[in-house]
């Protein structure tokens, strides 16, 4: 009896030891440690642009994308300090310690205040350099009022002049408002007074960090001749530069006042290719959009036609004595608009034509392109 119980217990003993047959056996650990990632954002404080930030986190760096997101992979457990760096830039808070454990580390975040993208758009400008030139109606051409006698003038210093008239898209980006009645973001702004362009001159001025050059009170302004800001160009500089060194009446050889002008179709809208005539009255012609027609010879467009254009001056007569550098200050009811538009025929489209105009009024057909001294 008791061999037979010491047997038993013998096969019990090896019965424990055989794989399977107790739930205490051990389990095989995992050769490969688990990794992580680590994921944030970089948020703009404005509108400052958060792509290509450099991400830093121990030994490793990440870059941001297009939307401030980055990423690390493959991240072992630890303790780790995540810090953005950008040229130009702040960041809140400077950098966050992180402690990778069991799980995915995510939202760390950071604000981002630098660079912001500018919302306003500047007019494209073209260096003008002194120079003399022969200002006022040529003999034997047609010309217009207030154009003659022929005088030389002197221009003793450059300066810069806008490529086209201001546009619909680029007043309303300084100013938040669009006046003009025939709508198109490339069309020339129209519908501003003098003071109200002027008054766009000294914004844009600001935004670009120069000096306005206007100080401008109800209806009474002056203007700071030493001023790096935008301005108006003067009357003499506007003819000067839409000359670009030709004589004749317009800058693409002479016009004779007939209709229609195969002069004038190469290089402005006037009321035979800005209507749609017959017959041929303007109340169907509409302003265009800028830069389509022949630049001058220092790539200035639109110079004539489309819109008349306000320049910095007054009506007077001229005389036949030579000038330097000519500037009349404009009154309240006397300013002058260069260029003519796009309801007038040939007879009313050259270079020399000067038309007063009160500085309160605001017209469809009447616009302007800015000025900067070099």
């Amino acid at each position: 009896m008791r061999s037979a119980l010491l047997t038993f217990v013998v096969l019990i003993s090896m019965l424990g030891t055989l794989p399977g047959c107790t739930k205490d056996a051990p389990t095989t650990p995992d050769p490969t440690p688990k990794k992580y990632a680590v994921k944030g954002t970089v948020t703009p404080k404005a509108s400052e642009v958060v792509d290509g930030i450099a991400i830093a986190m121990g030994t490793r760096t990440a870059t941001t994308s297009s939307t401030g997101a980055y990423s690390f992979n493959d991240v072992d457990t630890g303790r780790y300090v995540v810090t953005p760096t950008k040229t130009g830039f702040t960041f809140a808070p400077n950098s966050k310690n992180v402690r990778v454990t069991a799980s995915d580390v995510t939202d760390v975040d950071f604000v981002a205040t630098g660079a912001v993208l500018p919302t306003h758009l500047v007019p494209e400008m073209i260096a003008i350099e002194p120079g003399t030139f022969m200002m006022g109606g040529v003999t034997g051409q047609p010309s217009g009022e207030n154009a003659r006698p022929q005088h030389q003038v002197t221009i003793t210093k450059g300066y810069f002049i806008g490529k086209t008239e201001v546009t619909q898209k680029q007043y309303m980006s300084v100013t938040g408002k669009n006046p003009s009645f025939h709508k198109g973001d490339s069309v020339p702004v129209h519908g501003t007074s003098a003071l109200e362009a002027m008054d766009y001159c000294n914004k844009l001025s600001l935004l670009e960090g120069l000096n306005p050059c206007y100080v401008i009170s109800d209806t009474v302004f002056s203007w700071d001749r030493n001023a790096n800001g935008y301005r108006l160009p003067t009357d003499a500089e506007w003819e000067y530069a839409a000359r670009a060194g030709t004589t004749d009446n317009t800058y693409d050889g002479a016009i004779d006042g007939r209709n229609p002008s195969v002069v004038l179709d190469r290089i402005a809208w006037y009321v035979y290719n800005a209507s749609s005539g017959p017959p041929y009255d303007g109340s169907k012609a509409k302003p265009k959009a800028v830069g389509l027609k022949k630049s001058n010879a220092w790539g200035l467009f639109d110079v004539l036609g489309n819109v008349r254009e306000l320049t910095y001056g007054r009506i007077e007569k001229y005389s036949t004595d030579p000038l330097t550098d000519p500037i009349s200050d404009p009154s309240v009811d006397n300013i002058i608009l260069r260029g003519s538009f796009f309801r007038i025929d040939a007879s009313g489209i050259t270079i020399t034509i000067r038309e007063l105009y009160h500085m309160n009024l605001a017209d469809d057909s009447v616009g302007f392109r800015i000025a900067r001294n070099r």
